[in-house]
């Protein structure tokens, strides 16, 4: 379930480069998260959206619109991860 899940998320966020474009990205990720860590899509929710939108300013990053966007996906991720912890631990 969680490798499908995954690739699904692949396809579904792929070069998105708009927050405003990754609904079912998001949806995805919390499914993800809530099936691979056994917690509810609800406290899922958080950490889906922060690394969705950690991706798209990656997106942004790589496709050279600003090394700004290295720093703002690296604070998406540090806040990711931290709500992970939240919900997890």
């Amino acid at each position: 379930m969680a490798a499908s899940l995954e690739i699904k998320l692949w396809k579904e966020i792929g070069d998105k480069e708009s927050i405003e474009t990754t609904g079912e990205a998001e949806e995805t990720t919390k499914e993800l998260y809530a099936e691979v860590y056994r917690i509810s899509l609800f406290q899922a929710a958080k950490a889906a959206h922060l690394r969705v939108m950690a991706k798209v300013e990656r997106n942004l990053a790589e496709r050279g619109m600003g090394e700004h966007h290295w720093d703002r996906a690296e604070d998406y991720l540090e806040k990711f991860y931290a709500a992970l912890k939240e919900r997890v631990a």
